[in-house]
């Protein structure tokens, strides 16, 4: 079943949601349906009521769902507690659903699906999109997968004060982050947990944007065979919250064993630019003491769960320095090399941007 603008202009099929109602968590909703087209439609809701409010809200088991070309906007004023543009709320299976080329704005949260407990969902395709709102919290996220086998994230546009750009938690099959520009001012501009492909289906994280003011560029944690390749990472160091260990790659592995810590394989970070530039104190209170204390990489180099090398990397404050967290850090790119053993092939140079400050 199909619903579109004949005349292709979104602009003139509005469908619109005005109430107060606080048993009304979506403007549209899709439940336990199946081979469903949203396209070229203007879906809007001023009135953000109660928390949990998806202007578009995909409820049950489903398959087969695309909403394309459409435009998504949330209250341009203000916001209730995880509004988002497309929530999706399951306990049961999905897959095949397909977000192409919408324009989302004025919602908390972009496209989500935060099921943590449930089945996993197959085959999710998230193209072409713009993000973009000018509200923040704790938890504010542009595009936030869970219990997701495999999935597509590709030219997307991504701005605003969202805690994280790209949320992803429990992921088992191939992911595929591409060619995405991300301008955030907010905690992460990726942050990936308990990422484990198999072997032969590594993830591809490859030819992405990241700028802005952010704490991490990447946070991976318990991950396996995740592939950093190709992005470019230009940011100014930001605390949004008490929290005082920025890193361009913060990689985690929690299990204090060897032998589960062996589990893990196949990461790489590689052909990557990043440049850092330090930030005044942006905000007041005791941890925002070391803005600009920097840990480049934040990583247990012990257990060579991973592979870096071909980066280059930059920055010219007195703050920053390299660490693999728990062992040593440095100042000195070469002693970082001689001590981790990674970055054999890498060098320490200035991209010198066209200006220091605006976006790219």
């Amino acid at each position: 079943m199909t619903f579109t603008s004949l005349s292709g202009d979104s602009s003139k099929v509005i469908i619109a949601d005005s109430t107060a109602h606080m048993l009304l968590t979506a403007t549209v909703g899709i439940d336990s349906a199946s081979d469903i087209i949203l396209s070229k439609l203007s879906i809007t809701r001023s009135n953000f009521s109660r928390p949990f409010v998806g202007l578009v809200r995909i409820i049950g088991p489903q398959h087969d769902i695309k909403i394309l070309n459409c435009k998504i906007s949330g209250q341009p004023s203000s916001y209730t507690w995880m509004s988002s543009g497309i929530w999706i709320d399951r306990n049961v299976p999905d897959s095949d659903l397909v977000f192409n080329n919408n324009l989302i704005v004025n919602c908390e949260n972009g496209i989500i699906n935060l099921n943590n407990y449930g089945p996993f969902s197959k085959r999710v395709t998230i193209i072409g999109n713009i993000i973009k709102s000018p509200y923040s919290s704790s938890i504010s996220m542009a595009i936030a997968l869970c219990n997701q086998d495999s999935a597509i994230i590709s030219n997307n546009q991504i701005s605003g004060p969202f805690n994280y750009a790209m949320y992803l938690f429990t992921m088992k099959g191939q992911i595929s982050i591409t060619l995405n520009n991300i301008n955030i001012k907010g905690w992460q501009g990726m942050y990936i947990y308990n990422a484990r492909p198999s072997l032969n289906q590594p993830s591809i994280i490859a030819n992405n944007l990241i700028q802005g003011q952010m704490q991490e560029a990447f946070n991976m944690v318990n991950c396996s065979n995740q592939k950093i390749v190709f992005n470019t990472c230009r940011f100014a160091v930001y605390f949004p919250h008490n929290e005082f260990d920025p890193a361009f790659v913060n990689v985690n592995f929690s299990p204090s064993d060897t032998t589960t810590l062996k589990t893990f394989f196949g990461n790489e970070i590689k052909n990557n630019l990043i440049s850092i530039n330090r930030t005044a104190n942006l905000n007041s209170g005791p941890y925002y003491y070391y803005a600009g204390f920097y840990n480049y990489m934040n990583i247990y180099s012990k257990y060579k769960l991973y592979s870096i090398d071909y980066n280059d990397y930059y920055y010219a404050d007195q703050d920053s320095f390299f660490s693999d967290y728990d062992v040593y850090q440095t100042k000195s790119f070469a002693a970082w090399q001689n001590m981790s053993g990674f970055d054999a092939h890498s060098f320490f140079f200035n991209p010198r941007f066209i200006s220091s400050t605006s976006p790219i």
